[in-house]
C-alpha cells in the first residue's frame, strides 16, 4: 500500500484531514447563515444543513 511505502505521504494526508475539518468547524456558523438566508428557494429540499430529525417525518 501506498501509505506504507511512503510515510511522507501519510503525514500528508493526516495533515489535510486536520486541516479540512478544523476549516468546517471554522466556517461552519456562516454556511449555516448562509443556508437559513435561502429559505424558501431551495423547494423540497432541506435549507439548513442537519435539520432536527423529526422534519422528514410525514
Amino acid at each position: 500500500m501506498v501509505f506504507i511505502d511512503s510515510p511522507l505521504t501519510m503525514m500528508v494526508t493526516a495533515i489535510a484531514s486536520v486541516l479540512m475539518v478544523f476549516g468546517w468547524y471554522a466556517c461552519r456558523k456562516r454556511i449555516h447563515e448562509i443556508a437559513a438566508t435561502r429559505e424558501g428557494h431551495t423547494g423540497v429540499a432541506p435549507v439548513v444543513a442537519n435539520p432536527p430529525a423529526d422534519t422528514f417525518k410525514k
